[in-house]
C-alpha cells in the first residue's frame, strides 16, 4: 500500500503532532472512497476505510511485536500524544465535512451518527437522571470495547476512536452547516459540549493505550511496569467516564 509510506516511523516517533495530518487526510480519503464504493452506507464505510489507512501508522508507532517499553507516564513515551493528535486530525476532518456538505448529502453521509446524536439529546431533555445512567453504561461499554479491540487486534481500537471522532464532527460541525446552508443547528451552543467531550475522549484514548501495551511481549524487565501502567490506565479510564457523564448532565446547554 502506497499511503502507508507517506510518513516515516522516525518522524512519527519524534513528531507525534504529524498524526493530525494523517488523521485529517485519511478521513478525507476514506470519505471520497466511500462515496464512490459504498454510496448507500457512507456513514460507516468512511470510518472503516479511513481506519484501515490509519492502522499501519499506529502499528509503526506502537510496535506491538517489540518487547521494548517505556512507561506511559514518561516524557519519552509518545503514545498518548500520538493518539491525541490523531483523534484531533480525524475530528477536524469530520467537522469540516459535516459543516460544508449540502443537507441532502449530509443525511446520507452521517445517517448513523445523526441517529446516535439525536437519540442522546432527546433522552437528556426528557429523563436527565436516566440519561446519566445511560451515558455511563454506554461509555463504559465503549471503553471496554476499546480495551478488547486493542488487546485482540493490537491497534484495533482505531475504529472506536475514529467513530467517536465522527460523532464529534457532527456536534461541532452543525453550527457551520447551519450558517452555510441555512436552517437550525443541531446544537445551539457546541462549546458547552467541550468539557465532557474532552473527558470522554481522554478515557477512550487511555483505554485504547492500556489494551495496546498489554499485547507487548512480556519479559522480566517490562512485565511489572506494563502491568502497573495498564492497571492505572484502565482504572483512570473508568473513573473519567463517571466524571464525564456527571459533567454532561449538569453543564447547561443553552
Amino acid at each position: 500500500m502506497v499511503l502507508d509510506r507517506v510518513v516515516d516511523r522516525a518522524i512519527l516517533e519524534n513528531r507525534p503532532d504529524v498524526a493530525v495530518f494523517l488523521g485529517f487526510t485519511f478521513v478525507m480519503v476514506g470519505f471520497v472512497s466511500s462515496v464512490f464504493l459504498f454510496n448507500s452506507a457512507i456513514s460507516i464505510s468512511m470510518v472503516g476505510l479511513s481506519s484501515l489507512l490509519i492502522l499501519p501508522y499506529m502499528i509503526k508507532i506502537l510496535k506491538p511485536d517489540s518487547p521494548d517499553y517505556t512507561s506511559i507516564f514518561s516524557r519519552r513515551n509518545k503514545y498518548l500524544k500520538f493518539y491525541a493528535f490523531l483523534f484531533l486530525g480525524m475530528s477536524l476532518a469530520y467537522t469540516l465535512l459535516f459543516g460544508t456538505l449540502s443537507p441532502a448529502m449530509l443525511e446520507k453521509s452521517f445517517s448513523n451518527q445523526l441517529e446516535v446524536v439525536g437519540s442522546g439529546v432527546g433522552g437528556m431533555l426528557a429523563f436527565p437522571t436516566l440519561f446519566y445512567i445511560q451515558i455511563v453504561a454506554n461509555n463504559l461499554l465503549i471503553v471496554s470495547i476499546a480495551i478488547i479491540l486493542s488487546f485482540v487486534y493490537g491497534a484495533g481500537s482505531v475504529f472506536v476512536l475514529n467513530y467517536n471522532a465522527s460523532i464529534a464532527g457532527v456536534v461541532y460541525g452543525s453550527a457551520i452547516n447551519a450558517f452555510l446552508w441555512g436552517g437550525i443547528p443541531l446544537f445551539s451552543n457546541p462549546i458547552a459540549y467541550l468539557p465532557h467531550t474532552i473527558l470522554e475522549i481522554l478515557a477512550y484514548l487511555i483505554a485504547a493505550l492500556a489494551g495496546t501495551i498489554i499485547t507487548k511481549p512480556l519479559t522480566k524487565e517490562n512485565g511489572r511496569l506494563i502491568g502497573r501502567d495498564a492497571s492505572i490506565m484502565v482504572a483512570a479510564a473508568y473513573i473519567l467516564i463517571f466524571v464525564a457523564a456527571w459533567v454532561e448532565v449538569t453543564v447547561p446547554f443553552l
